[in-house]
């Protein structure tokens, strides 16, 4: 690949100046570093990411969506753990020539990274990083997937509205960045609502990459608490999530209605492979379910069909959606490849049609569009109603 950063520095060193429009200096590839949890416990995550991020570089490519410009991956696995993320970023932007990276996956994986995007001055969007307040430690991390500020508030006010809940319980992950946020979010949103109080809150610790801890006394308390709660509100990442709705079903929760957020396909067929019909009920707050009827949605779920004869859960399509704006992008800055451009392109997209539908960046960074509110019902979702 040819190297545009060399190029140009050649270049301005030579004339004392560099036309950034030259056609000498766009590159006939360009390569995006990608990181994902390819390993660990979050390796059927980070597999499903990879295929729809690889569907979306070759869509692009076929269509010229970066008008000349071949894009190439260079993919790295952060073995689902933050330290695996510190040491793949750091391998892609010191030994490789990428443009921009996708990833990583989790908050506290993003958190992680930050100090050393920021140093590099590397466009980085992370396709799943939901916890508050991340994307304005750096003007170079941009947010695909709903963040907590934007996904909690909706989900709370309908879920109350509808279920009409006065007493909560919560159980929370508190090794996790995201975890926390959300429950620190929930709280306060529900803090908003008149006769609502929170009867009983419990804990847990599960550091991303490690086992899952046994958390059956947890909710056992839950479950006899004195106040009897009306609904469960619980926070973790994917494996918590499964493990939460198992082991509560397990202990007997049965007649108590459990809400989390970003619940997704993958985790309920997780959770039915082992305790079929568990996780009926869960009421979820999304970004994306695969029955969405919006057209760029449906393409999608068709061309991903078609490509690997199965339906998209949404970890597919929250990385696809991250893959095609970067893209957008890319196509925005040209001729220039600059991280600065880049980025400046990036942060003015607005209005995009996606598969979330229109889209756009807030003024850090994160994505604002319409979040869902969904049940689960058998192996899928249906609108909660």
């Amino acid at each position: 690949m040819r190297k545009f950063t060399v190029c140009l520095l050649l270049f301005s060193l030579a004339l004392g100046s560099c036309d950034s429009t030259s056609d000498d200096l766009v590159p006939d590839d360009i390569e995006i570093g990608v990181v994902l949890p390819l390993t660990g416990t979050l390796t059927r995550t980070g597999s499903e990411m990879r295929r729809a991020i690889e569907m979306a570089r070759d869509q692009a490519n076929d269509l010229n969506l970066i008008p000349d410009i071949e894009i190439e991956l260079v993919v790295a696995d952060n073995t689902s753990s933050a330290d695996g993320s510190e040491v793949a970023f750091d391998q892609i932007i010191t030994e490789e020539d990428v443009v921009a990276i996708i990833g990583p996956f989790t908050s506290t994986s993003t958190d992680r990274i930050v100090p050393i995007i920021d140093e590099a001055k590397m466009v980085t969007v992370a396709p799943a990083s939901a916890a508050q307040g991340l994307s304005m430690l750096s003007e170079y991390l941009f947010r695909t997937s709903l963040t907590v500020d934007y996904l909690v508030p909706e989900g709370v006010r309908i879920t109350s509205d509808r279920l009409g809940f006065t007493s909560v319980a919560m159980i929370t992950n508190e090794s996790d960045t995201f975890s926390r946020s959300a429950r620190d979010k929930i709280k306060e949103e529900l803090g908003k609502l008149s006769g609502v109080s929170i009867v009983i809150e419990e804990q847990f610790e599960r550091t991303p990459g490690s086992d899952m801890p046994d958390i059956s006394a947890q909710l056992t308390a839950i479950k006899n608490a004195p106040s009897s709660p009306d609904v469960i509100f619980f926070s973790g990442l994917s494996p918590d999530r499964t493990n939460i709705i198992t082991t509560a079903r397990a202990v007997g929760i049965t007649n108590i209605s459990m809400i989390t957020a970003l619940l997704s396909v993958d985790e309920i067929h997780v959770i039915n492979e082992t305790s079929p019909g568990a996780a009926d009920g869960v009421i979820t707050f999304t970004v994306w379910v695969s029955s969405s009827t919006h057209p760029a949605s449906l393409a999608f779920v068709l061309a991903y069909e078609e490509r690997y004869l199965e339906t998209p859960g949404d970890y597919a399509a929250r990385a696809y959606a991250a893959a095609t704006l970067l893209f957008r992008g890319i196509a925005e800055a040209l001729p220039d490849l600059r991280s600065s451009a880049i980025r400046e392109a990036m942060a003015g997209l607005s209005n995009e049609d996606t598969i979330y539908g229109s889209f756009s960046f807030d003024e850090h960074g994160d994505a604002v569009f319409s979040p869902t509110v969904v049940e689960v019902d058998g192996n899928g979702f249906v609108p909660f109603e």
